[in-house]
């Protein structure tokens, strides 16, 4: 039993002594670190306040710049609104005043004369002036405010509406209470005489507006006797800018164009006498006698030309245009005139015609 019990002994005294060192050594060990921190543990910690630290420093000088910069705006919003407030109230009345006397100032109107076919101041010698009524017509319509555009856009189509631009002008504000019109002028060519009434016309039987106080010079030439009168709007008035109606007065017009380039033509060669010289006026009374429209000339002398039909329209019966040229130079030459008072003379046969006095077949007046 003695041998019994020391193997008991020696058996658990080996196991029991080595469980007991290992329990204790690690209690030990852990004790030990515990209580003594090694180099690397005291360092982590302190990196790791600094990084709180440093943290806790940005957001106190972000707070601290959010709160400077609202200061600053809401101060820079303030002021502005001071300055702007004191602007106003020192400036009004200088604003006011200077506002007022540009407001009060007379208008002076310019005209463009570099957008006018021909120089204004040419028509002068006809008894037109149409820079002088573009002028008041302007100065009549705009207003002095410099603010008012609408007025200038009125007055605009006032010019468009009198005939004398083949599209709307322009109208604009030039320093010093001027203003400039520009655009494209229409060029008058006849006068049409109807029932005692005189109407100025461009090239295409168009339109112009005449003042009464006009006194149209008699070197213009006319057109007598339209069966048609002028163009109307719906309400009853005289639509400048439009065409006269029925063609005739329009092909009366290029008839004298016609002669016109023909005289210039002939002046370096000299051959015969300038036809409008003695040419008043194209007669288109008797338009509806034939069907492709009749024109006849009323010479310086009350003599009557027939011409006949429009320039291109010919009928077969009739000469060609050249030879009617030739014809009404002759008739109207100085040494043999055949157009005095009471005759009419036909220039579209082949060869000259005398006919009846002009009072047999009641030629109209205009």
């Amino acid at each position: 039993m003695a041998g019994k019990g020391r193997r008991d002994s020696k058996s658990s005294t080996p196991g029991g002594s080595r469980k007991g060192a290992s329990r204790k050594g690690g209690a030990g060990a852990a004790s030990k670190r515990s209580s003594k921190p090694t180099a690397d543990d005291d360092g982590a910690g302190v990196v790791a306040r600094c990084v709180t630290a440093a943290a806790a420093c940005v957001r106190l000088v972000g707070r601290g710049i959010g709160l400077a910069w609202r200061n600053v705006a809401t101060t820079a919003f303030v002021l502005l609104v001071l300055a702007g407030a004191l602007g106003w109230a020192f400036g009004r009345g200088a604003l006011e005043s200077r506002v007022a006397a540009v407001r009060g100032g007379p208008l002076e109107v310019l005209v463009d004369a570099d957008s006018a076919p021909w120089r204004l101041s040419h028509l002068n010698e006809y008894g037109l002036y149409p820079a002088e009524f573009a002028m008041e017509l302007t100065a009549g319509a705009a207003s002095p405010d410099p603010f008012d555009q609408a007025s200038l856009e009125r007055a605009a189509d006032m010019l468009t509406r009198s005939g004398w631009f083949k599209s709307a002008p322009t109208v604009r504000r030039l320093p010093e209470q001027r203003l400039e019109v520009s655009g494209p002028w229409r060029t008058p060519k006849a006068l049409v005489q109807r029932e005692g009434l005189l109407y100025l016309v461009d090239g295409e039987g168009r339109l112009m507006f005449m003042p009464e106080r006009w006194s149209p010079s008699p070197v213009l030439l006319r057109v007598y006797g339209p069966e048609l009168g002028p163009p109307r709007d719906r309400d009853g008035r005289v639509a400048w800018g439009q065409p006269w109606p029925g063609g005739s007065v329009q092909h009366a017009v290029r008839l004298a164009e016609y002669l016109a380039h023909a005289d210039q033509e002939s002046e370096p060669t000299g051959r015969g006498p300038r036809v409008l010289d003695r040419i008043v006026g194209v007669d288109v009374s008797a338009w509806s006698d034939t069907p492709e429209g009749l024109l006849r000339l009323r010479t310086d002398r009350g003599g009557l030309v027939v011409w006949g039909a429009p320039i291109g329209e010919e009928p077969g019966h009739e000469v060609p245009v050249r030879l009617k040229l030739d014809q009404l130079r002759e008739a109207l030459a100085m040494s043999s005139r055949w157009d005095d008072a009471g005759r009419k003379i036909s220039v579209n046969r082949r060869s000259l015609y005398l006919d009846d006095p002009i009072g047999a077949d009641g030629a109209s007046g205009g």
